[in-house]
């Protein structure tokens, strides 16, 4: 409707205009006003290069209105093919607007740039998981059956009991764009990022700590226990604990300019949007036994536990830019998809013997990983993931930008591996035992919301 309102005030104005157009350019079919161009360019540009049609064009300018850029300018602002079929609308909505607005209008008969592209580094930071405490210790006159053990003044946690996996992460963001109309008005946008491996992780041993524990809640004898890894002339060991989370997204969107008015412009976004988030947590503890029947002997506890999460959905959002100047311009992005979250998690652990004499026995399971929830679990959620953006450009070069970003995204439903950790142990299972009572370590999913945000610096250009 309103391209056929523009072409109709072009006709009406050719027809007014026509013979004070023809005489001041005897070769343009078409007129100026309100320093815009309507109707069929000069032959020249049909026939000669985009230079020669530059020249003609602007020849026939009356004095005080726009004229098209030089040669030098439009060969950077996406304008310098000619189409084989020129039309005659500038500006007027179906402009071809720089990157900074809509200050500078296309010349009729010039296709804009096809393709863009940015490269930013990423520097951000993600909503920890809750972990239980996973290590502790005590003082050194703590008694054997209170050492590591939780809810006495005696001991203090080493890892865990609060988030982990919260820390500074560095990362990064691609975009990769097409021009899908010759207005530039159109775009199919293809954009990556990524938070590289956030690693949360601990080691110690009765090196560093004379008792060192790993404590849980032993539901056979309903009270709080520990297993020890190193406690003076009873044992000596020590435990590691290696926590990882990696983010990923990537977006398919499809760009429509809404609105372009004196430097504003407003954007329409639809598409597709997936991201994952994928999580471990392993716990690797090493007894020596130094006293006893078993002194010698040397025990290797291994908990594992993992997550991932990937979320599928449709996108929609706004975009709003605003120039200043010449050379800054301002966007505030705001995007939000609906669809289906695809938790999966998996349990798993091992205990491994090795006798004194050199005999080797392994049975499944570790400490807080037994029959009762060790395991790959799957299910579907519907969830949301939200997206805030804010961006400040600077123009190097008509083609060529500086960008400066900060990003926030926020996700609904999500698995974390330390939060489906269940710290009660009913012992009577642990090998060669049978259980006996209440069936823990027990697996149920625990979901949580979850968001990520970071600053961005980059490098943005148009080909």
């Amino acid at each position: 409707m309103f391209r056929s309102v523009v072409a109709a005030v072009a006709l009406l104005a050719c027809g007014l205009s026509g013979a004070a157009g023809h005489a001041a350019n005897p070769d343009n079919s078409g007129v100026w006003m309100n320093g815009h161009y309507f109707g069929h360019n000069p032959a020249g540009r049909q026939t000669a290069t985009a230079l020669a049609a530059r020249q003609g064009q602007n020849a026939a300018t009356p004095a005080g209105y726009e004229q098209f850029p030089d040669p030098a300018d439009a060969d950077q602002a996406g304008f310098c093919e000619p189409l084989s079929d020129p039309v005659g609308c500038c500006d007027l909505g179906l402009s071809c607007c720089d990157s900074v607005g809509c200050g500078d209008c296309v010349a009729p008969g010039f296709r804009c740039r096809g393709v863009y592209g940015a490269v930013e580094y990423v520097y951000g930071w993600t909503k920890g998981a809750n972990s239980p405490a996973l290590v502790t210790t005590s003082d050194d006159a703590t008694l054997q059956d209170d050492a590591g053990v939780l809810g006495l003044a005696t001991t203090s946690v080493l890892f865990g009991g609060d988030d982990i996996n919260d820390g500074g992460q560095s990362g990064g963001r691609a975009t990769l764009g097409l021009n899908v109309s010759p207005y530039r008005n159109r775009r199919i946008e293809f954009v990556y990022a990524q938070l590289a491996d956030g690693d949360d992780n601990f080691a110690a041993s009765t090196g560093d700590f004379a008792i060192l524990a790993r404590p849980f809640f032993d539901t056979d004898a309903a009270a709080n226990d520990a297993l020890l890894s190193g406690f003076p002339s009873l044992a000596s060991g020590d435990i590691s604990v290696n926590a990882s989370s990696d983010y990923r997204s990537y977006e398919l969107l499809m760009r429509q300019d809404a609105c372009c008015y004196r430097g504003a412009d407003v954007e329409l976004l639809v598409g597709y949007r997936a991201t994952e988030l994928d999580d471990t947590l392993a716990i690797d503890q090493s007894i020596l036994a130094l006293a006893g029947a078993t002194a010698g002997a040397t025990t290797d506890v291994l908990d594992q536990f993992s997550t991932s999460n990937t979320f599928h959905g449709g996108q929609v959002g706004l975009t709003c830019r605003l120039a200043s100047g010449r050379r800054w311009s301002y966007d505030c992005s705001i995007k939000t998809a609906l669809g289906t979250t695809r938790q999966k998690a998996r349990v798993n652990g091992s205990t491994t013997v090795t006798a004194s004499g050199g005999g080797v026995s392994t049975a499944s399971g570790g400490l807080l990983t037994q029959a009762t929830n060790i395991g790959e679990y799957s299910r579907d959620e519907f969830s949301a993931v939200s997206e805030v953006g804010l961006t400040l450009r600077y123009k190097l070069r008509r083609s060529t930008s500086l960008s400066l970003g900060y990003n926030i995204v926020f996700w609904t439903d999500v698995v974390r591996a330390a939060e489906q950790i269940d710290s009660s142990v009913n012992t009577t299972q642990i090998p060669p035992g049978t259980l006996t009572g209440e069936a823990r370590p027990a697996f149920a999913f625990d979901s949580t919301s979850f968001w990520a945000q970071g600053f961005r610096a980059g490098l943005e250009s148009r080909f």
